[in-house]
Parts: structure tokens; sequence; C-alpha cells
């Protein structure tokens, strides 16, 4: 996979920000503050815990390289090489990169929040 170029500065940010807010949705499964979220918790089907992106306690944005957030997003493909098969990558996947750089831009922003109970479940 070919190298994305992750701005920096407050423009960067805050395009990043609008276009997980508006285009990406983003918040819809991992939360109003991107700390992850509970979809479904059924011990006798599924249990979906989309990831806390940010770099607080039990979250991914800590551990993730940018490359590792561009895989993410576009191909759906977690830091351990696993399919994060609910992440709509197919969509993601045609967004420039430019756009995804800024994606990546705004999440390693976020402030740290710790999500224990998507911890405890690990």
């Amino acid at each position: 996979m070919a190298a994305v170029p992750i701005p920096s500065g407050p423009a960067a940010i805050a395009r990043g920000k609008h276009l997980v807010e508006s285009i990406g949705l983003c918040a819809e499964c991992h939360g109003d503050n991107l700390s992850g979220d509970i979809l479904e918790d059924d011990p006798l089907f599924v249990t979906l815990a989309p990831s806390n992106l940010t770099s607080g306690r039990g979250g991914v944005g800590g551990e993730y390289t940018d490359m590792l957030f561009v895989r993410a997003i576009r191909n759906g493909i977690d830091k351990d090489g696993n399919s994060m098969a609910i992440v709509p990558s197919y969509y993601y996947n045609i967004i420039g990169d430019e756009d995804i750089g800024s994606i990546v831009a705004y999440l390693k922003s976020l402030p740290p929040v710790d999500n224990d109970e998507l911890q405890a479940m690990k």
C-alpha cells in the first residue's frame, strides 16, 4: 500500500473532523466522542463493539501508526491483520488520499478517552 501523506495544522484537522462527522458517520458506530460503543452484546449471537479510536485506555489511537489507520479505514484490516467486517471500507476505499490523510490527522488529534467497558471485553 502506498504511503498517504498525513497533513498537520488546524485546517487539516478541521477538514478531517468535518469528514468524520458528516461523511464518514464514524460516531454511528464508535460513539459520540469516538471512544467506542457496544452496538450488540448477545452472548448467543454476537458482540459488536467498535474500537475506541482515541489514545485513551482501551483505545487504538496510541497504538496505530498513520499507515495502520489508513489500512483500517480503507481496507477494514486491524493492526493484527484481522478483518473488521463491519467497517464500510468499500465506501472509504474511494476517498482520496488528501481526505484520508485529514481524517487520520483528526483522529490523532482526539483527546484520550478511557473506555473501561470496552477494555473489559478484551
